[in-house]
This record gives C-alpha cells, structure tokens and sequence, in this order.
C-alpha cells in the first residue's frame, strides 16, 4: 500500500474533546445538558399550553407534577420556562386546584427572592393567575406573597420623591 506522508494530512490539531476532561468538567457538561434538556421541554409545555385542550392533557399526563419539581432547579432558564408554563397551565381552573394540591405555591412564591428580575416577573404573572381561586388566594396569603408583592412596590417615601422631580409612576 501506498501511504501519503504524514504533511499532506495538514498540520496537526490539538484535541479538546471529551477525553481530555476532568471527571468533574464531565460531570457539569452533563447536568448543563440535563438542565437545557429541561429548559426545552418546559418551554414546549409552556408553548403547548396555550391550547385549552393540552392544558387538561398536560395535567392529565401527570405534567403539573413534573414542572412543580422543576421550580426547584438552579438554572435560570429552566426556572422562567417552568413559571411561563404554569402561567398557561394556570388558566384552567382544574389546574389551579392541582398546583395548590402540588404544594407548588410556596415554591412559586420563593422565587420571588430570585436576583433575577425576570424570574421574580415570571412569578408575578403565575401568582396573578393562580389567585383566581379562593383556596389559592388563602394559600398565597400563607406563603407570604402578599407581603413580596409589596416589598416590590415603592415605599411611600420613594413615591414622594418621584413625585416631587415630576417622575410619575
């Protein structure tokens, strides 16, 4: 056989694949793929529950549970993708009593201690449409939300001081 000289291949590359990683850097590659896994299949179920139809599916499916228990995960991404999907879940009233059930409410609400101004939106928006339920508004209450929510508002100091440079609320 006739072999080419090992110059016409090109310069050789230094490798940077997955075998020269640590144990450890293997072991992030894969909880990021885990949790963009997460990211993307909340973000459908938040896109497939603005049907009413898939809202009963997903909870039917056992859906609701799954995405309660996502409200726990560290990624930021995986956090707005569960709150926008229970948003939409939240509009069906069975799925309001079954995120209550879940005990979802006190998770959903401690996000609002996120540093993330979007996470802490997000959950504005789920507890907006969760409080259209009695037994939610009382289970809200319980959680605290209603003292987050107005620890988000100005204090009235600030509203005087707004008010007085002409910056209206």
């Amino acid at each position: 056989g006739h072999e080419a000289p090992s110059e016409a291949a090109g310069p050789e590359l230094p490798t940077s694949g997955v075998a020269q990683m640590s144990t450890l850097a293997r072991k992030k590659a894969a909880l990021g793929a885990k949790e963009s896994i997460k990211q993307t299949a909340a973000n459908v179920l938040m896109q497939l529950a603005l049907d009413d139809d898939n809202k009963h599916a997903v909870r039917e499916a056992g859906g609701l549970k799954k995405l309660v228990s996502l409200l726990t995960s560290p990624d930021i991404d995986v956090q707005l993708n569960v709150l926008g999907a229970l948003t939409n879940l939240a509009l069906a009233d069975q799925n309001k009593v079954e995120i209550r059930e879940l005990q979802a409410i006190p998770k959903i609400v401690d996000l609002m201690d996120s540093e993330e101004e979007l996470v802490r939106e997000k959950v504005v928006e789920v507890i907006w449409n969760l409080a259209g339920n009695d037994e939610n508004r009382l289970a809200l209450l319980y959680a605290e939300a209603v003292r987050k929510l107005l620890d988000v508002l100005p204090s009235n100091s600030k509203l005087s001081e707004l008010s007085e440079r002409g910056n209206y609320i």
